[in-house]
């Protein structure tokens, strides 16, 4: 079935809801899961590293999205005669990767309100009521989580940007030294838990087949993630510089514990905190969001076929998301469900990008023609 696209996403539009997918809840963690692996202040350099990978990823797949316009990966692959029998399979994985993706995301949700905010309320109603929310998002269609993401994007940078503002003023910045004291090595170690900090990319398979074939351009992403890199290393040079690297690994989020040092003078403003977890809540918003839409999208056009059923989806898209966020019993089990789901993101991004060139390079060079399969609406 082919359905006509009626929105096309721009460029800047891309790049400005891959920042929104990717800065969830990683920059709240990163410092300290950095601190933690490396034992150093070199945490940074691990980011700008994996930054040039990620920036190198992207690039490879807009090449090959240059060539299916307005088709996603997974329609491409379904277009041939043995794709047609891969694509439900990566379908399926990313159904499990996206469900896990959201569980987390809510999970983290629920333990961060009630660490700091609402400490009375059960973590099922918070979770609940975030859940409703992203469902209704969803039922706007793509323009409507894009343009979402375009609202909400700039207040979490400007409240972010302040933050570090403030808090860099009293940085005790010889806590970054000395610098690669025990080599590059360690740091190339420690790659892997930052390139997870980076989860999110894999909405490009989906979203790019909503853009026009002018506008699939390299540099805008690249000047999100390199936004991205930016925040990331703010974030965690002032942590480091105002808790040190020994007091950053017992922080659960030092991103928030940051907002706690600010004192303004006069105490005109208190609880500094609140602030930044409420502004936060739109960035993990904006990820679910994107994440349930393109959930309910492999649902319909994979595997609920009839039209009757598709009504229910978001609904039981909520069920499971529910069950998922609530499966680790503590915080440190929810910390390795998310490192789990990390190796499935990286090892989904980078199978998916070799199977897209894959069959790019074998229909190339049997036909010199690309496939068609089916069709996602806004």
């Amino acid at each position: 079935m082919k359905h006509t696209i009626s929105y096309s996403i721009s460029p800047g539009e891309m790049c400005l809801t891959l920042v929104s997918m990717i800065i969830g809840v990683g920059i709240l963690t990163l410092p300290r899961v950095l601190a933690t692996e490396l034992g150093l202040a070199d945490g940074w350099i691990s980011i700008l590293l994996a930054s040039g990978i990620i920036m190198s990823l992207v690039a490879l797949y807009v090449k090959l999205q240059q060539q299916f316009p307005g088709e996603t990966l997974l329609q491409y692959i379904a277009g041939g005669k043995v794709g047609k029998w891969f694509a439900p399979v990566l379908a399926l994985l990313f159904l499990v990767y996206f469900l896990c993706l959201m569980g987390y995301e809510v999970r983290i949700l629920t333990s961060l309100m009630r660490m700091y905010i609402l400490d009375q309320t059960p973590s099922e109603v918070i979770a609940a009521l975030m859940l409703f929310i992203t469902t209704y998002a969803v039922s706007k269609g793509v323009q409507g989580i894009v343009h979402l993401s375009l609202m909400f994007l700039p207040i979490v940078v400007f409240v972010l940007l302040g933050l570090i503002s403030f808090t860099s003023i009293n940085s005790d910045m010889t806590n970054l030294l000395p610098v690669m004291p025990e080599g590059i090595f360690p740091i190339l170690l420690t790659m892997k838990v930052t390139l997870f900090s980076f989860l999110g990319l894999e909405i490009l398979f989906f979203l790019m087949g909503y853009m026009k074939k002018s506008d699939l351009k390299v540099f805008p992403l690249m000047a999100g993630i390199m936004l991205i890199m930016f925040l990331y290393l703010l974030v965690t040079i002032i942590s480091y510089a105002n808790f040190s690297v020994d007091t950053t690994t017992q922080i659960t989020f030092p991103t928030v514990e940051l907002a706690k040092q600010i004192e303004i003078p006069g105490g005109f403003f208190e609880r500094l905190e609140s602030l930044l977890i409420t502004v936060w809540i739109m960035t993990i918003f904006n990820t679910i969001s994107i994440s349930q839409l393109i959930f309910i999208q492999l649902l319909e056009k994979h595997f609920v076929k009839k039209e009757a059923f598709t009504t229910y989806l978001p609904a039981i898209s909520i069920f499971f998301i529910f069950i998922v966020a609530f499966i680790p019993h503590s915080i440190t089990e929810t910390f390795q469900f998310g490192e789990w789901i990390g190796w499935l993101g990286l090892a989904l991004y980078l199978v998916s990008l070799g199977c897209g060139y894959l069959f790019f390079f074998s229909r190339r060079r049997k036909t010199g023609k690309v496939g068609k399969g089916v069709s996602y609406e806004s």
